[in-house]
């Protein structure tokens, strides 16, 4: 068949419109019919769509004219990876993630024999193998990370299916794990995080200092610290960035007297406002961020000195510390509101659940039942017989 006779055409399709069109395919040597149907839904009237149809039929024929081909080289699953990889981080906030999944997925594929699988034949029942029998099964990983890796393939699959190098997912229609309720990082006492914060002004740490001040006072993760900048921090609260805060949305955190302190006596201020506030430039704010466990062994020696590694204590345990310190000033429902601001909980509820899971009993006051209004100033039960 020579592709002039088979030109992209628009089909309106009960189904859904998309251009009908043919492609050579250099590994099978025959046209391989393709259909396109991105962007239709997203037009409303017949004429816009047809205007829509007629640019992406233009751009069809300027590939196909050029002598596009598909098939020309087989990629393999371990490169389209890693070209996946190189786009995606820089996008999330965790690209660690995707690096850990690869240092399990390349390895597994190696031992079994699959090292120089083809992208386009990468199967489910791989997938199932690399999920079940070495994820669950070998290395003994719980159901949030299967979920996690289930995830990335997913969305690496989805990655090359809208680039048109293959036609399926795969991973589509594996089901995820239920998963368990994750128990919570052990919260220190009040003593305890004096103790630790005394410490680092010891050791001269102040940098660390901050760092899990800032976690104690204002509730924030790790991975939003290492890309805190100083123009974050303003007079009375903190703006924590959307690509980096929680649920991808700008929030403002309050700022406690304690952590007002320290913010003042390091001078952060005085810094451009275009800087990290944790730098790898010799414990002050600077151009390079730190990676997100910088100060681990700093932080862990502190614990180990102090007798408190072995009885269970994280640096995110200092969260969980701050929100009981805080509830503990809680009078009335409005206070509780702002525990669910300072957590950037969506509802009041999700913030109750999270009290409960720390060990907090919310208590339920009925006083208000006996300060229900009267309808009725007088009332008097008269004139009608008893039965």
């Amino acid at each position: 068949m020579n592709i002039n006779d088979k030109d992209p055409r628009l089909v309106q399709s009960s189904r859904g419109w998309y251009i009908d069109y043919y492609i050579w395919n250099e590994k099978s040597q025959t046209y391989d019919r393709k259909r396109y149907s991105k962007g239709f839904k997203s037009f409303r009237t017949v004429s816009q769509k047809r205007k829509y149809a007629n640019q992406v039929i233009e751009q069809l024929r300027g590939l196909l004219k050029e002598g596009y081909v598909v098939g020309s080289e087989s990629l393999s699953v371990k490169v389209a990876y890693i070209k996946y990889h190189e786009w995606k981080k820089k996008s999330v906030k965790r690209p660690a993630n995707f690096l850990t999944f690869q240092n399990h997925f390349f390895p597994w594929l190696d031992r079994n024999g699959y090292g120089d699988l083809c992208l386009s034949d990468l199967s489910r029942k791989i997938i199932h193998l690399f999920l079940d029998d070495y994820i669950i099964g070998e290395q003994e990983f719980n159901e949030v990370t299967y979920n996690r890796y289930l995830y990335i393939i997913k969305e690496f699959l989805n990655y090359y299916i809208d680039r048109e190098e293959i036609e399926k997912n795969a991973a589509k229609g594996i089901k995820r794990l239920k998963e368990k309720d994750s128990s919570l990082h052990k919260p220190y006492k009040l003593e305890e995080v004096a103790l630790i914060q005394n410490e680092c002004i010891v050791r001269g740490e102040h940098q660390l200092l901050l760092f899990i001040s800032l976690i104690f006072y204002a509730f924030l993760r790790k991975s939003e610290l290492t890309q805190l900048r100083v123009g974050d921090v303003l007079d009375d609260v903190i703006l924590v960035p959307g690509e980096t805060g929680k649920n991808k949305k700008t929030r403002p955190i309050k700022l406690a007297p304690g952590l007002t302190q320290i913010i003042s006596e390091q001078g952060l201020r005085n810094y451009p406002q275009d800087y990290f506030v944790f730098s790898t430039d010799d414990g002050r704010p600077g151009v390079e961020p730190i990676r997100e466990n910088f100060f681990y062994l700093k932080f862990t020696s502190i614990l180990e000195v102090h007798g408190l590694k072995r009885k269970g204590y994280t640096m995110y345990g200092l969260k969980h510390s701050g929100v009981i310190a805080l509830y503990t000033m809680v009078d009335n429902f409005q206070d509780l509101r702002v525990i669910q601001e300072m957590c950037r909980h969506k509802s009041l509820d999700m913030t109750q659940r999270y009290l409960r899971k720390l060990g907090i009993i919310l208590p339920i006051d009925y006083s208000i039942i006996d300060r229900f209004p009267k309808v009725l100033n007088k009332y008097k039960y008269s004139n009608i017989e008893n039965p």
